[in-house]
């Protein structure tokens, strides 16, 4: 795709929506903790949002990665773990496991851990040689499409805890690889297990949720999905998070539940309309965030009763599940997107693009956002600090020197207006948006996640207008 189309593209969308390993290191897995609430303690630092770097894969991309001490660690399609440096994106190193990785590794002590289809395995973190592997059943028969992702590992206490597609719920000990205990389900297992409390929580695609005693495996409960017309089953391919006393999922049956983990009974479920829910909950804040399939859309509902509380509709699906970071929700979508907001309000506060679908989950480490696409890439972005805006007004001789039109091609034109104390942008479809000064020349866009740098001549004219948005700029040329 030509780059200058989707940066093009990608500012009327966001404008128009008004929008060196140490074992010491604490362990990292997918969804940020093994309770999968999917919260980073990362924030925003950098000046401008700009993409860091882009590492081809050569093949499709749904791992989710895993950062640990300036290393991006990442599974892909063509069966390769790979070992990339965060700041540089050069590759330390890759490890070929034979056989497709959709799922995403953990790191614990010094070992990344990653499962596929195959079989488990653990690989040294500095050299990527192999220190044990595991070989597991062969698939359960699955008769459907949409198989798209594989478990991944969650390290709790020396034991890492798996699903794989033989049908088994898996306790593994990580030093050598021993079976500690594993649970047969009645399909592939595709959720990724959640510990908490001693219980080890995992979806199957028989259509249950799973309560295990973690030490033993020994069944505390299980929940049945109500399933629909076209999957009677409920599939559970969403991994379950678990807070304030109950574990979250998602169902092909087309409803988010809320399951008491003390009784296994329902608290509640949330419906799609028939749309798939795979996307695995974030959790903060007394909020629940997940995407829908067909239904096209990311949502905020209230832990407690289930009600939305906010909803934002996107243009294609999300599989992917949401990432928190500084009072922000990230998620990733079928259009090549990645989309964030304020958490709290669904306002959206950013955006990305790739060149494919993005369905592996967004993770952010160190102030950079990290995601895969079905382009065969893994791409890191910086993310841009909070805005500081001007305390004291600016000289409206200064703003009317700021008025006028302003033209990019015959497409896209901004009119900028003096008014009073302020300056308005009129932009084509969304009608008119204060510019908020960030200094003389630099104005934040509104609430949306762009801003207008003016430049001026020597005599102080101002010929020219700089759009940045979302890692891309664009300059606008005076009438």
């Amino acid at each position: 795709m030509n780059r200058f189309k989707t940066c093009s593209a990608l500012i009327v969308i966001i404008l128009w929506s008004a929008a060196s390993i140490c074992a010491e290191s604490q362990p990292v897995m997918f969804r940020g903790n093994p309770e999968h609430t999917g919260i980073s303690e990362s924030k925003a630092k950098f000046p401008v949002q700009k993409e860091r770097w882009r590492f081809k894969t050569g093949n499709i991309k749904r791992s989710t990665p895993a950062v640990v001490d300036g290393v991006v660690y990442v599974g892909s399609h063509t069966g390769d773990l790979y070992a990339i440096d965060a700041t540089s994106g050069n590759l330390r190193w890759k490890f070929p496991t034979g056989g497709e990785i959709s799922s995403s590794p953990a790191v614990a002590g010094g070992v990344v851990f990653v499962n596929n289809d195959g079989g488990f395995f653990a690989v040294d973190a500095v050299t990527g040689r192999e220190k044990w592997r595991l070989k597991t059943g062969e698939p359960v028969p699955f008769n459907h499409r949409w198989d798209y992702y594989q478990s991944s590992p969650a390290w709790v206490g020396g034991i890492i805890y798996f699903g794989s597609a033989d049908g088994f719920i898996y306790a593994v000990k990580a030093q050598t690889g021993e079976v500690a205990w594993k649970c047969k389900t009645e399909g592939r297992v595709r959720s990724s297990p959640t510990i908490a409390g001693g219980i080890v929580y995992c979806g199957g695609m028989d259509g249950n949720l799973y309560a295990l005693d973690a030490a033993s495996g020994g069944l505390k409960w299980k929940f049945k999905t109500e399933g629909n017309s076209f999957f009677p089953l409920g599939e559970v391919q969403s991994s379950p998070a678990v807070a304030d006393g109950a574990v979250f999922f998602g169902s092909r049956d087309g409803h988010l539940y809320a399951v008491d983990i003390a009784t296994g009974q329902k608290r509640w479920a949330y419906s799609h309309d028939g749309s798939w829910c795979i996307s695995s909950p974030a959790v903060w804040n007394g909020l629940v965030f997940a995407g829908s399939s067909d239904g096209q859309f990311v949502n905020a509902l209230d832990a407690r009763t289930g009600q939305e509380k906010w909803r934002y509709k996107a243009s294609s699906r999300v599989f992917t599940s949401g990432a928190i970071a500084g009072g922000e929700v990230y998620f990733g979508a079928w259009g090549g997107e990645v989309f964030w907001f304020d958490a709290l309000t669904g306002k959206q506060r950013g955006g990305a693009m790739a060149e494919a679908a993005v369905q592996s989950s967004p993770v952010i480490a160190d102030g950079v956002l990290y995601f895969g696409s079905d382009d065969g890439y893994i791409y890191a972005v910086e993310l841009p600090a909070p805005r500081q805006l001007l305390s004291t007004p600016l000289d409206p001789k200064l703003l009317d020197a700021y008025a006028g039109q302003y033209e990019m091609g015959s497409d896209f034109k901004v009119t900028i207006a003096h008014d009073g104390n302020k300056l308005l942008a009129e932009i084509l479809g969304m009608g008119k948006v204060e510019l908020l000064p960030l200094s003389e020349t630099r104005f934040a866009l509104g609430d949306s996640p762009a801003d207008l740098e003016f430049v001026r001549d020597e005599q102080g004219r101002c010929n020219r207008v700089i759009l940045r948005q979302s890692g891309f700029e664009a300059a606008l040329t005076r009438r």
